[in-house]
């Protein structure tokens, strides 16, 4: 890699890694919120849907496809929607520090310029789209969570 971007991230590390020719990003952070939201999850589903589950003589693929994925696919989505954010951090600050296009790198050329105006602009588009990510999976989020 061209360079190497390392956040924290509060409990996970985030690495970045940059190519100079168009970037390719990598976040092993973000990914541990959705394995630790994945645990979870799968931990918490009820006894009665496993003890339904057996007595039906389910299969564990069947089981595990027509149970527990939908009981924990709620918790999931909760990852997710933490790891988009992290990962969409961590892709603007390397940016900033190597990208030679994107918005990061706009931000960090517009600051050595001193043009305010357009920086906030920039900032502006960096928390809208981060809005917009957000909503797109708690969408997704609210169409996979069922009512007890």
């Amino acid at each position: 890699p061209d360079a190497v971007v390392v956040a924290d991230g509060g409990d996970f590390l985030s690495f970045a890694r940059v190519g100079l020719s168009g970037g390719s990003y990598l976040d092993p952070g973000s990914l541990g919120c959705i394995g630790v939201g994945t645990a979870f999850g799968v931990s918490a589903v009820r006894k009665d849907w496993l003890d339904v589950a057996k007595t039906l003589e389910l299969s564990p693929l069947r089981k595990a496809l027509f149970v527990v994925l939908p009981a924990a696919a709620p918790t999931i989505m909760t990852g997710v929607r933490i790891s988009i954010g992290i990962a969409w951090l961590v892709i603007v600050a390397a940016e900033m520090l190597v990208g030679g296009t994107g918005i990061g790198y706009f931000v960090w050329n517009e600051w050595n310029n001193l043009s305010i105006s357009n920086i906030l602009v920039a900032v502006l588009a960096i928390g809208l789209v981060g809005m917009l990510l957000d909503a797109i999976v708690a969408r997704l989020q609210k169409m996979l969570t069922y009512k007890d």
